[in-house]
């Protein structure tokens, strides 16, 4: 697995914490202000539910250290990995039909697998979809009935809507995900996007 430590143009690191779905608790809020406090006093939110402290590099060591003391770690970033899925706020939203933020949770334990290319994940409880559910690789959609499944979306340089491959249930979110990405490790070739497998061997290998 790749820690996600990116350094930058003027000189300081760039830390994020594993954030699986975005979600926080205020103690480790307070821990990350008083890392970012001790550095370059800068937290950046990115656009996957990420956070990421500004911190010189020889605090890098320290920073893990403080991390675990709120029960965190460094996440991954490897660009052939399954990176921290992201999630909305699930039951908390009157218009979640799914527990989506439970289960993108759930999902994070596959961070750090193994894969031919970075595997973002988005899980959203309903169809307003406000996890890039559906221009991610895996994008999970809460329905009455459990979820619809997108695979092979991307909001890169060639931005594309996933494509449907099936409704699972809630029991099964979390099991469709690691069978998705078993078989892009099957069948996809190293470097290669998911929706390239997709355009070369089509859907249904999936």
């Amino acid at each position: 697995m790749v820690d996600a430590i990116a350094e930058q143009t003027n000189g300081v690191v760039a830390i994020l914490p594993a954030t699986p779905a975005g979600l926080i608790t205020s103690k480790q809020l307070e821990k990350i202000a008083k890392i970012a406090n001790d550095g370059a006093g800068l937290v950046k939110l990115t656009s996957m539910q990420r956070m990421a402290i500004l911190v010189k590099k020889e605090q890098i060591d320290s920073v893990r250290d403080e991390l675990a003391g709120v029960d965190m770690k460094i996440g991954v970033v490897g660009k052939r990995e399954v990176w921290n899925p992201m999630g909305c706020t699930g039951a908390l939203c009157k218009y979640a039909r799914q527990d989506a933020l439970a289960d993108a949770i759930a999902i994070a334990a596959h961070a750090g697998t193994k894969a031919p290319r970075q595997v973002k994940i988005g899980v959203s409880g309903c169809q307003n979809s406000c996890a890039w559910s559906k221009v991610v690789d895996i994008g999970l959609v809460g329905t009455k009935d459990g979820y619809d499944v997108y695979i092979g979306g991307d909001a890169g340089r060639n931005p594309r809507i996933g494509q449907k491959l099936k409704n699972v249930s809630k029991e099964d979110a979390v099991s469709v995900v690691k069978e998705i990405v078993d078989k892009f490790n099957t069948y996809g070739k190293d470097g290669e996007h998911l929706y390239q497998v997709i355009e070369r061997l089509g859907l249904d290998v999936f």
